[in-house]
């Protein structure tokens, strides 16, 4: 038996070799991730570069974050969304307006080609000739903005130059001859308040997308505005605008944000706009730093690029 125990010179020698090699790669694991981290805190340099490579990754990830609120590849609004989302990280980081020639057009009538003479990124050029196409139209100046992404800073460039009104005159509802009455009003639903009973209601919303609209609004924690809709599987643009004057986002107190101080890297990756590096770069900070003072820090510290941040605050709150 204690043959099986017994060893040569050669292979006590290779015992040896084996031990010293598994000591190394263990001291690796355990000191490197430190002295990485002390180097990146005193290289600012560094420090830059690597927020840099994070901001592409998550730039690649962002657009539709949760696979089950993905578009199929081969639709259109898949992209379109992911032309958007280019589009609005072209604004973000030129420095130079996009706005290249300025002059008066309709909304109703200029074409694709026109809309990016005036600085439209193609994505939205195309997205408004195609809200026109399936019979959408613009009514005042303040209507272009309702087509998805329209960034805020272009519509301040080109309010002026729109041909169409700013308002329009209240009408005063037509009696039915026959009847004498006013027309019904139609029912107006708030998208946190609506069950999925009561979205069925709505012209265009079965069953199904009742049931994903309500399961989106609890993984988001509640709508902010009405435009996230059109973030649920399978929502079309034309579906969207042709129900949006019956939906509307009153209470955002209902929206439930996640306090940051607290949060679990597993939860807070779960939420649809939090990507896993998202995530893991928020609970890291804090695990380095200490617990936030305020959200505001997540932007001042650029642990995100400034369209992740804008888009997560509503979302984030820090215990007091």
């Amino acid at each position: 038996m204690s043959a099986l125990f017994h060893f040569n010179k050669r292979e006590r020698n290779g015992i040896f070799v084996l031990a010293f090699i598994l000591l190394g790669i263990t001291l690796y694991y355990l000191f490197m991730p430190r002295l990485i981290s002390s180097q990146q805190e005193n290289n600012p340099e560094l420090q830059q570069k690597l927020r840099e490579l994070a901001y592409f990754h998550d730039s690649l990830n962002v657009a539709k974050p949760m696979e089950v609120q993905k578009r199929p590849a081969n639709s259109l609004e898949h992209e379109s969304s992911k032309e958007e989302f280019l589009g609005n990280k072209r604004y973000r980081d030129s420095g130079v307006s996009p706005v290249a020639e300025l002059h008066p057009f309709n909304p109703n009538e200029a074409s694709e080609e026109e809309f990016m003479k005036l600085g439209f990124p193609k994505w939205l050029a195309g997205r408004i000739v195609n809200y026109r196409t399936k019979g959408g139209k613009f009514k005042v100046k303040s209507d272009v903005r309702r087509i998805y992404g329209f960034p805020d800073s272009l519509y301040a460039k080109v309010e002026d130059f729109i041909e169409l009104p700013d308002t329009l005159k209240a009408k005063s509802p037509k009696l039915n001859p026959e009847t004498k009455e006013t027309p019904r009003h139609e029912k107006i639903y708030d998208l946190n308040k609506a069950s999925q009973e009561e979205l069925t209601e709505l012209r265009g919303i079965g069953k199904a997308y009742a049931s994903r609209i309500v399961k989106y609004k609890e993984l988001l924690g509640g709508f902010i505005k009405k435009e996230q809709l059109m973030e649920v599987y399978g929502f079309s643009d034309s579906l969207y605008y042709s129900l949006e004057h019956r939906v509307i986002v009153e209470d955002t107190l209902a929206v439930n944000p996640i306090d940051i101080n607290t949060v679990k890297l597993g939860e807070l990756s779960r939420h649809p706009y939090f990507t896993f590096t998202m995530a893991k770069r928020l609970v890291e900070y804090r695990e380095r730093k200490g617990a936030y003072q305020s959200v505001s820090q997540i932007g001042e510290a650029g642990i995100l690029n400034p369209h992740l941040y804008a888009k997560i605050k509503p979302y984030i709150r820090v215990s007091k």
